[in-house]
C-alpha cells in the first residue's frame, strides 16, 4: 500500500497521504529515517510522513537486510498442513507467473492473510457495483472524480477511514469555495453528510502538554507533541507484562478510557454543537473510539461536514445520480431518525 509514487493514484492510498502517527514510530529500531533517500517533491522529511516516503523507507529497509531473498511473491498459498509427531508445518504455494508448484517446510507459522485487504460488500445499488459515484475510501482522492455537481455527499462509516475521507472531502469543498475568482469548481456548495453509529474523539495530530499553569489556569502557549509520543508516554504503564486487550472492555476501564480521551482533547466535544459526536453519560460505560485527523471538527463547526447518527440500512437509486439512502438508528449509540436524499 506504500509503493506508489507522487503523480501516481495508489493501491489503498494515495502517496500524498500523510500518517497519523509520527516518523518517530512509523520506523524500525534498527534503520534511522536519515539513512533514507528523499528525491523531490519533498526532500525534506516532515514529523508526519507522506506514503510514498514510507515507501521509500521500506525499500530502503529490504534492500539493507536482504529481505527479498525472504519474500516470495505471487505465489498464493494452496495448503498448510501441520505433520504429526513432529511440529513441522507444510506449506505449498503455486507460483502465479510460471504455474510451478512448491512446498516448503517451517518450524513457525503465522497466518496473516489481510483481513482488511479488500473493500467489502458495498451498498452500490447499481448492477456490477460499478457506479462512478460510489467509491470505496482506499480509491477516494478527489471530489472532482465522485461528481460533477453540487449536492450532499454521503460518507458511511465512523472508523479512522471514515473520519480522513469526510474531513478530505469537506477540505477540496472549502478550498474550491474559497478560491479566488470568480468561477468555483462544480463540488463548492456541496455538504458532507457523515454516516456513525456511535460517536468517536477526533485526535489531532499534535497534542498539548501541561495544558494548566501553577496556578491551575490554561496555559495559552502549551507546548504540543506528535499524538503518538503523547499516546505512548511510558509513565502511565502500569506494572506487569502487557497483553493485547481482545476482550469485552470492563465498564470500569470504559469509564477511565473516556475520562483520559476528554483531558487530551480538552472536553467531551459538546462545544461543536453536534449531539451526535459526544458520548451520553449512559454510553460511557462502552468503549471509546477515535477518528485522528487535523481539520474534522473545524468542518464541522463550519458546516461542511454534518454528522448523522445510525446504520444505513439501505441505497437505492434515485432519479439521474442521486441515490436515497436508508439511515436507521439501533442502540445503544442512535438518538434519532435520519433519511438523507
Amino acid at each position: 500500500m506504500w509503493r506508489a509514487q507522487p503523480g501516481e493514484h495508489g493501491d489503498k492510498c494515495g502517496p500524498a497521504m500523510r500518517t497519523n502517527l509520527s516518523r518517530f514510530t512509523v520506523a524500525f529500531s534498527d534503520l534511522s529515517w536519515s539513512s533514507v533517500e528523499l528525491p523531490s517533491p519533498s526532500a525534506e522529511l516532515p514529523m508526519f510522513s507522506r506514503a510514498w516516503q514510507v515507501g521509500r523507507y521500506l525499500q530502503t529497509y529490504a534492500r539493507k537486510y536482504c529481505l527479498d531473498a525472504c519474500i516470495k511473491l505471487n505465489a498464493p498459498v494452496c495448503s498448510v498442513r501441520r505433520i504429526e509427531n513432529s511440529g513441522v508445518w507444510q506449506v505449498s504455494c503455486t507460483d502465479r507467473k510460471t504455474g510451478d508448484a512448491s512446498t516448503y517446510r517451517f518450524d513457525f507459522l503465522v497466518v496473516a492473510s489481510g483481513f482488511f485487504g479488500k473493500p467489502a460488500t458495498t451498498f452500490d445499488p447499481i448492477a456490477g457495483g460499478n457506479s462512478p459515484n460510489i467509491k470505496h475510501s482506499s480509491s477516494f482522492r478527489e471530489l472532482s472524480d465522485l461528481t460533477q455537481k453540487a449536492g450532499k455527499i454521503a460518507i458511511i462509516g465512523g472508523g479512522i477511514s471514515g473520519s480522513e475521507a469526510a474531513a478530505q472531502a469537506a477540505f477540496q469543498i472549502s478550498s474550491a469555495r474559497y478560491v479566488p475568482g470568480k468561477t468555483k469548481p462544480a463540488h463548492a456548495q456541496s455538504t458532507v453528510y457523515h454516516v456513525i453509529n456511535r460517536p468517536f474523539y477526533c485526535l489531532p495530530r499534535y497534542l498539548p502538554q501541561q495544558i494548566r499553569q501553577p496556578d491551575e489556569n490554561f496555559d495559552p502557549a502549551p507546548r504540543f507533541l506528535p499524538l503518538d509520543l503523547a499516546m505512548y508516554n511510558l509513565s502511565r504503564r502500569g506494572e506487569g507484562q502487557i497483553s493485547a486487550a481482545i476482550s469485552t472492555v470492563p465498564t470500569d476501564k470504559a469509564y477511565k478510557g473516556h475520562g483520559f480521551m476528554r483531558s487530551v482533547i480538552g472536553g467531551d466535544q459538546s462545544d461543536v454543537g453536534r449531539p451526535e459526536l459526544v458520548y451520553t453519560d449512559s454510553q460511557l460505560g462502552y468503549p471509546g473510539y477515535t477518528g485522528i485527523t487535523d481539520t474534522y471538527m473545524e468542518f464541522v463547526r463550519s458546516g461542511i461536514i454534518v454528522p448523522l447518527r445510525g446504520w444505513v440500512d439501505e441505497v437505492k437509486a434515485g432519479e439521474g445520480t442521486d441515490f436515497n439512502i436508508k439511515v436507521t438508528p439501533k442502540q445503544p449509540w442512535a438518538h434519532e431518525d435520519h433519511n438523507v436524499r
